[in-house]
């Protein structure tokens, strides 16, 4: 038996890297695409610099997320439809998540969410760890998500979004889950 070739040896381990390559690829890709369907989680931190978990979430309520840019127009809209409307918001969790710093934060929420910053169902959150896109499959800004009291998804909505999509995400969903766990 003749020894194979060296070229030949290395082509064949090629074939086989460039087919495991393209399964790992195809599995990564698959999971990556599957929807979330529960609160994932996480940890933030509020303006005061204390973590927050979805373990902290108060019970028996539906709470929405959004995910928000303090340069983003459609973000600065968003915020002022909520904070012109916050009492429809007063039986709902809101949590406002931003990647931004504190004093950018702060000041958009002067300036778009002034009403909202002190209500008791509001919570601002800093995203330090830069976790909330991939944990939440973010691709926009704004995104916003409503889980049921039970921390399953509902509702899904990125992008612009008017002032009375906002306030259906509130009101269809306070209706429809009033009774859900």
């Amino acid at each position: 038996m003749s020894p194979i070739p060296i070229e030949q040896k290395t082509k064949g381990i090629e074939v086989r890297f460039r087919y495991l390559f393209a399964v790992l690829l195809f599995v990564s890709l698959q999971s990556s695409a599957q929807q979330m369907s529960t609160l994932p989680d996480f940890t933030f931190y509020t303006l005061q610099d204390n973590t927050f978990t979805k373990f902290q979430i108060p019970k028996g309520r539906i709470s929405l997320f959004m995910f928000f840019d303090v340069t983003c127009y459609h973000c600065q809209k968003a915020m002022q439809a909520f904070n012109a409307h916050y009492r429809e918001f007063r039986k709902i969790n809101l949590f406002f998540v931003s990647l931004d710093t504190k004093k950018g934060i702060e000041d958009f929420m002067m300036q778009y969410g002034k009403d909202l910053f002190c209500q008791p169902n509001a919570l601002v959150l800093m995203d330090l760890n830069y976790s909330f896109m991939p944990k939440f499959q973010a691709e926009a800004y704004p995104s916003f998500y409503v889980f049921s009291a039970a921390n399953k998804l509902i509702s899904h909505t990125e992008g612009e979004v008017g002032s009375q999509e906002i306030l259906s995400l509130a009101k269809n969903n306070f209706d429809i889950l009033r009774g859900s766990n």
